[in-house]
C-alpha cells in the first residue's frame, strides 16, 4: 500500500488563568439573574482541559447527465447524423476551483437538427390570451355601453365601447413564446456537468459538554488538514 501523508507536529494550546476568568465573568454577566462578583473573586484552585476533536470530510465529486433541449433557431450549425456523438463522459469540461460547487450546459456535439416549433406549428404566433384573439376588450370605464353619466361619452375608448388590448397592441396575436417567432427550433441533447462538495463531519472524544450543533460558532484550531485524488 501506498504510504500515507506525513502527520504533523502539533501543540494544543492551553487557556491561562486570566482567560478562563475572563470567559467565566462574560459568561455569569450574559445571564440575567447570576452575579459576575464570585467570577472576579473566585480563586482558581486547577484546569484541566477538555478538548473537542472534529474530523470533517470533503469529498468533491463530478456527475454527469443529459437530456433533450431545444432553444429558437436563428442559423446555428445542424449537425445531426454527420457522426456518432461522443459518449457524456468524453466531452471536456472546465474543471472549477476545488470545493467550490459549480453547474456547466454544454451541448452534445453532432445531435442538433431542426423541426417546426410543437408550441405554435411553425406559425411563430399564438392567439392573445388576454383578448381571445379579437385585438380588443370591453372597456372597463364605462362597461362597454360608450358613455358615462348619461349622454357623456366615455373619453377613455371614445365611445367605442371597447379598447385595444394592451398585451397584444390591438393586433389579436402574440410572439410565440417558445420559439420567439421564429417558427423553427434547434432540437439538441444537452449535458450538465455539476461539481458538489459533499461534507461529512465526526466528532471524537466529546468531553467538554459543547453541543455539537454549536461547533461552528467557537473557534479552534486545525491540527490535520490532507488533500488526495481517489
Amino acid at each position: 500500500p501506498m504510504p500515507g501523508p506525513e502527520q504533523p507536529h502539533w501543540n494544543i494550546p492551553s487557556i491561562s488563568e486570566d482567560t478562563a476568568r475572563e470567559a467565566f465573568v462574560l459568561y455569569a454577566s450574559s445571564k440575567c439573574c447570576y452575579s459576575p462578583a464570585p467570577a472576579k473573586d473566585c480563586v482558581i484552585t486547577g484546569m484541566e482541559a477538555f478538548n473537542t476533536y472534529r474530523y470533517t470530510l470533503q469529498t468533491f465529486t463530478e456527475s454527469r447527465s443529459t437530456e433533450w433541449s431545444h432553444e429558437p433557431y436563428n442559423g446555428q450549425p445542424v449537425d445531426a447524423f454527420t457522426q456518432p456523438p461522443p459518449g457524456a463522459w468524453d466531452i471536456p469540461s472546465k474543471i472549477p476551483t476545488f470545493f467550490a460547487e459549480s453547474k456547466q450546459q454544454i451541448k452534445v456535439p453532432y445531435t442538433s437538427s431542426m423541426k417546426a416549433c410543437h408550441n405554435c406549428l411553425g406559425i411563430g404566433h399564438k392567439p392573445c390570451k388576454d383578448c381571445t384573439g379579437a385585438g380588443n376588450k370591453v372597456c372597463w370605464v364605462c362597461n362597454g355601453c360608450g358613455y358615462r353619466h348619461g349622454n357623456e361619452q366615455c373619453h377613455h375608448c371614445s365611445g367605442r365601447g371597447r379598447e385595444n388590448c394592451s398585451h397584444c397592441q390591438g393586433r389579436g396575436l402574440k410572439s410565440c413564446d417558445v420559439c420567439h417567432g421564429k417558427q423553427q427550433l434547434l432540437v439538441f441533447i444537452k449535458l450538465t456537468v455539476k461539481w458538489t462538495n459533499n461534507t461529512d463531519a465526526h466528532v471524537v472524544e466529546q468531553s467538554s459538554g459543547l453541543h455539537v450543533d454549536n461547533l461552528s460558532e467557537v473557534s479552534g484550531k486545525t491540527l490535520f488538514r490532507d488533500s488526495q485524488f481517489m
